[in-house]
C-alpha cells in the first residue's frame, strides 16, 4: 500500500541526495573549502532508472520515537542485491561513490552533510543557521 509518509520520505530523501550531489560536484571551488572536489565537468550519471541512495526512518514503540538515516557513502553494493530497498522493487542501491564515478569517503561527505543539516533542521526549528 501506498501512503503519504512514503511521498515525503522519499522527497525528504530527493533533497537530501540532490543537496549532496550539488555540493559535491561543484566546479568552482575554493582550495582551502573543507568539502569535495572533483574533477571535470559537472555531469549527472545517465539515467538509469530509479536508484536508491538513502533513506530515512522513524518509528514509535511505547511512546518512544526513534529515527535516523542512511547515506550510501563508499558501501559495499553486492551486499544490497539481496533486500527490497525501502520495499521499491523497481530500485536498484546506489552509492554516491558509484554516482560520482570516482573515490569518495565518509571523512570527506561529513563536513557537508554537517552544513545541511544543520541549514535544515534550523529551517524546521524557524533558528537561523
Amino acid at each position: 500500500m501506498h501512503s503519504i509518509k512514503e511521498d515525503e520520505d522519499k522527497e525528504d530523501d530527493d533533497a537530501i541526495t540532490e543537496e549532496m550531489y550539488d555540493e559535491a560536484t561543484e566546479d568552482d571551488r575554493d582550495d582551502s573549502a573543507d568539502e569535495p572536489k572533483t574533477e571535470g565537468k559537472k555531469a549527472k550519471p545517465a539515467e538509469k532508472g530509479e536508484r536508491k541512495i538513502s533513506a530515512i526512518g522513524v518509528r514509535v514503540a511505547k511512546g518512544v520515537t526513534m529515527h535516523g538515516f542512511a547515506l550510501n557513502v563508499c558501501p559495499d553494493l553486492t551486499k544490497f542485491n539481496a533486500i527490497i530497498p525501502c520495499g521499491m522493487p523497481e530500485a536498484e542501491t546506489t552509492s554516491m561513490q558509484r554516482e560520482l564515478n570516482r573515490t569518495i569517503s565518509i571523512a570527506e561527505v561529513t563536513p557537508v552533510l554537517e552544513k545541511h543539516m544543520v541549514k535544515g533542521l534550523a529551517q524546521v526549528s524557524k533558528l537561523e543557521a
